[in-house]
């Protein structure tokens, strides 16, 4: 794969990173969140960003474990009031 497609274009493709880990992970049966929309939201984006890199996908979990603890952190502020 060229380097071409994996360059950043733009601030939207930064989230597209997240969204590959999402995509990935939400057919595990253990999956800690489910994002129907990872796909049309850009997972193949970054699945071609993230094919380009030379670790590929080995920290993935860290983009799971951001998206989990970042809705938690949302929903908490949400029960109390706050936004």
């Amino acid at each position: 794969m060229s380097s071409a497609p994996a360059q950043v274009r733009n601030v939207s493709d930064t989230a597209c990173g997240p969204r590959i880990s999402a995509q990935r992970s939400r057919g595990a049966p253990n999956a800690l969140f489910r994002d129907p929309y990872a796909e049309k939201l850009g997972a193949r984006r970054g699945g071609e960003m993230a094919g380009a890199l030379p670790q590929g996908l080995i920290h993935a979990w860290a983009w799971v474990a951001r998206t989990y603890l970042f809705d938690e952190f949302l929903q908490k502020k949400l029960r109390m009031g706050r936004t």
